[in-house]
């Protein structure tokens, strides 16, 4: 990562990085792979502040100017209420947001098409197998992760959404 003087703790499920302000952060990732894989991301994602998330490969990516910051599993909508594909901007966040639908909490929201949103999901973060879908949201299954991330999303980032 650029930028970053870093390690992984022996479990590999934490990021240690010094930024070059001197600032020490702490990232948990999902696995290893998260941060040293190299994904081939859509080129949508490749300029500015970009939530990308790809649905055949089940992951939502934090991209700043094509480097990718964090790495997260993610779930999409079910054939019936699928989760709608193209380029959108986050335009409203909610940190402790409740389904006014559903009546389910969506904790970290960051809304990019009507209804739909990106949040963390407890029935998601319990499953491992990660099967199911969502009502149209993209499902996030790593809080602290989405709490990092959420915190550097802005109103008006991109929010990419493919196949």
């Amino acid at each position: 990562m650029k930028g970053l003087n870093s390690a992984f703790s022996p479990t590999g499920n934490r990021l240690w990085a010094i930024r070059e302000d001197g600032t020490l952060h702490s990232y948990i990732l999902h696995s290893r792979d998260s941060i040293s894989q190299g994904y081939k991301l859509d080129r949508r994602c490749l300029t500015g502040r970009v939530l990308c998330s790809s649905k055949s490969a089940g992951k939502l990516w934090w991209v700043i100017d094509g480097e990718i910051k964090a790495t997260m599993d993610a779930r999409f909508g079910w054939p019936s209420t699928p989760t709608r594909e193209g380029v959108f901007k986050v335009f409203r966040k909610s940190r402790h947001h409740v389904s006014s639908i559903f009546g389910v909490p969506m904790p970290w929201a960051m809304f990019f098409s009507g209804g739909q949103a990106i949040h963390y999901s407890e029935g998601f973060a319990s499953d491992p197998t990660g099967a199911g879908g969502s009502a149209g949201c993209i499902n996030i299954r790593d809080a602290a992760t989405l709490d990092w991330v959420y915190h550097q999303v802005r109103i008006g980032d991109k929010v990419v959404v493919y196949r």
